[in-house]
């Protein structure tokens, strides 16, 4: 069993709230909450309606304002209006002091529709997640412990005039994808104005130092040696070709990847993924499996927070061949799992 207890609790009644005023799937829930207890960046993917700002917000709504911040992007919103901007009356007299905005210093970083930032804010963006900082006027500052979660719809598209398409570089720094979907009918019917006063009444549970104090406890959750080394070479039979120099498929084309997996042998499990994955999803894997068992009371990490973890680590990270025909990732990547486990 998990050592902190009082901790354990606060994130069991977490749980049992966001349950209450987010009506999704266990799966989708968990995911998030797993991501929330271990630190890892999460984007939520879904379409208008489907939930995913509700979500955020509430968990948001259940920690100290003091500490979270919220930003609702809009075209043309960039780094001034986001993270930064200078003092003007000392930028007068040649002095450069930096104002830094509440998505630098927060703990708790919120970001809702992030495909409508500018360039600008996306790029700082990208460097908070990359480095933990933001950089202006040659100045750096940061919370050293934070979390993101930020929302998209990649559905909309670049040329409404409201939208950019979301660069790769930036969504794979996000440890975690989560795809949210309009929630199913028997829950539709469920969904009313009364959640969202629900959402907005949430109690606070978490200070700065609980948030810090589940982050270590977290930490400390132990990957037994032989899952660490199924971990790392699931990762790594991906990452294989034969034919690659050091036998590396990341250094290949995708497109040159299908032209030659076409002509070897078909079986390799490496020959379904047409973009492997870098070694970045290892360090995402490590920390959201023991998210999901904090979340289920044990300190120690099995083989079943594997296969929850793994379709959310590596969603976004890599590309089947036949990924046009796919209409279910998570199902396909849940395969995959179970065949790299074998292996």
């Amino acid at each position: 069993m998990v050592v902190n207890k009082r901790i354990y609790q606060k994130v069991l009644l977490t749980k049992k709230l966001i349950k209450k005023v987010f009506l999704h799937e266990r799966y989708i829930t968990d995911a998030i909450l797993a991501s929330f207890v271990s630190r890892s960046h999460v984007l939520l993917l879904g379409e208008r309606g489907s939930g995913k700002t509700h979500v955020m917000e509430s968990l948001l709504n259940m920690s100290d304002p003091r500490i979270t911040s919220m930003v609702q992007g809009y075209l043309g919103a960039e780094m001034e209006d986001i993270f930064a901007r200078p003092h003007i009356p000392s930028l007068l007299q040649g002095d450069e002091t930096v104002i830094w905005k509440s998505p630098v210093t927060s703990v708790l970083k919120g970001f809702d529709e992030v495909q409508r930032l500018g360039v600008g804010a996306l790029s700082a963006l990208f460097r908070l997640l990359t480095k933990g900082t933001v950089l202006y006027l040659d100045q750096e500052e940061g919370e050293p412990l934070f979390w993101v979660v930020a929302t998209a719809n990649p559905w909309e598209r670049g040329n409404d005039q409201l939208n950019i398409s979301l660069p790769e570089p930036l969504v794979d720094r996000f440890d975690v994808v989560v795809v949210v979907p309009n929630a199913k009918l028997k829950h539709q019917l469920q969904i009313d104005e009364r959640l969202e006063r629900m959402k907005n009444d949430l109690p606070m549970i978490w200070s700065k130092d609980e948030l810090i104090a589940l982050w270590k406890e977290v930490e400390r959750i132990k990957i037994p040696k032989d899952i660490k080394l199924i971990i790392t070479l699931m990762n790594r039979i991906m990452q294989f070709c034969k034919n690659a120099e050091c036998n590396d498929a990341s250094t290949i084309d995708p497109e040159k990847k299908r032209e030659m997996c076409a002509q070897c042998n078909q079986s390799y499990i490496c020959s379904m993924i047409a973009r492997p994955p870098s070694v970045r999803p290892l360090l995402s894997l490590m920390k959201l499996v023991r998210g999901f068992a904090f979340i289920d009371g044990r300190d120690t990490v099995t083989l079943d927070d594997v296969r929850k973890a793994f379709p959310f680590i590596y969603r976004h990270r890599i590309e089947f061949m036949d990924e046009h025909e796919i209409v279910n990732k998570k199902k396909k990547l849940d395969e995959l799992c179970e065949r790299l486990i074998q292996e």
